[in-house]
């Protein structure tokens, strides 16, 4: 029995993608910011913005998600990311952020 090994690369940005966020990053952003409906959308943009190094527009999606109607399972996925958000964005600082004690969401 022989063994057949596929190679597949990451997808990698194009030239033009990394040019539009040097140019973000210099001048900062111009889109307009488009309502979020959800809050599992809000939680999912604020992982995307996290993830791209964008953390303080991250915590401003917090500043502005309303969990009111959200579900358990959302409440607990916020929760759990914006203690991941906290922890990189204050690293270096002591900071403090209240859990209120394993498998529960605040």
């Amino acid at each position: 029995m022989t063994a057949a090994t596929t190679t597949m690369t990451a997808p990698r940005p194009t030239l033009e993608e990394l040019v539009d966020r040097i140019i973000d990053a210099i001048f900062g952003l111009d889109e307009t910011v488009q309502p979020i409906t959800s809050p599992a959308r809000a939680i999912h943009e604020a992982r995307r913005l996290r993830q791209s190094g964008d953390l303080d527009r991250a915590l401003a999606v917090f500043a502005d998600l309303d969990l009111s109607e959200a579900t358990e399972g959302e409440r607990r996925w916020a929760h759990a990311e914006f203690l991941d958000l906290a922890w990189r964005r204050f690293r270096d600082e002591a900071a403090l952020v209240y859990s209120p004690g394993p498998n529960r969401a605040a």
